[in-house]
């Protein structure tokens, strides 16, 4: 109320069921407690800053109305998009930097199991995504735009190691996602990505998947 905010978004603890893994607490990687403008949310989404989790999040009602707010069914991260819509159309988000959300991750959980699924409904996902982005009239940082492609790219070859039996590099081929490949440019000149996308990413420009396989 006091920021007169659409969203507001708070930390969470990250509970890892049936183990002894200690529970963690996540806090939003944000400076200050207060993200103002559309173009700014969404370049923070592209920075990993921003989470599009439906979790830890508090929306307006009128806000979720103008996006036509819904979870698509029969699909994983059927949350991503959605959520990516009314963050980008918030225009004034509001940050708690205390975790007052219980995250709970399951060791049964589809996600964490081999299935080919988790490939096409990612490579889904992330199709209307930059859709939506390319469709849409906001300012896009070129740097977040690379550091986005690159963290895309090393999630889908984690899926495609993990979730396939076969050649994981003739699969994404044969599949019609090397589109999503990234150059070895934009890999050494992108200093916001996180370390070890950038190494998975080498790796498989270096066609070193024997290591890859190590990795996951």
């Amino acid at each position: 109320k006091k920021n007169k905010s659409n969203v507001c978004i708070s930390g969470y603890y990250l509970y890892y069921e049936g183990n002894n893994v200690k529970t963690k607490a996540v806090l939003p990687n944000i400076s200050g407690n207060v993200i103002r403008g559309n173009s700014n949310i969404l370049n923070n989404i592209l920075d990993d800053k921003l989470k599009c989790y439906s979790c830890m999040k508090l929306f307006k009602r009128d806000i979720i109305n103008k996006v036509n707010f819904n979870f698509e069914k029969g699909k994983l991260y059927e949350d991503f998009l959605p959520t990516l819509k009314l963050l980008t159309q918030a225009d004034i988000i509001s940050i708690v930097n205390k975790p007052l959300y219980y995250y709970r991750q399951r060791s049964n959980s589809i996600t964490q199991k081999k299935n080919i699924k988790v490939i096409a409904d990612y490579v889904y996902t992330i199709e209307n995504v930059f859709d939506y982005i390319n469709e849409s009239n906001f300012e896009v940082n070129k740097k977040s735009m690379d550091k986005f492609n690159i963290d895309t790219f090393s999630n889908l070859i984690r899926k495609y190691f993990r979730n396939s039996n076969k050649n994981p590099r003739l699969m994404l081929i044969e599949d019609g996602n090397k589109k999503y490949e990234v150059s070895l440019m934009k890999l050494l000149n992108n200093k916001n990505t996180v370390v070890n996308n950038k190494i998975i990413c080498l790796l498989w420009k270096l066609r070193l998947d024997w290591l890859l396989k190590k990795v996951f």
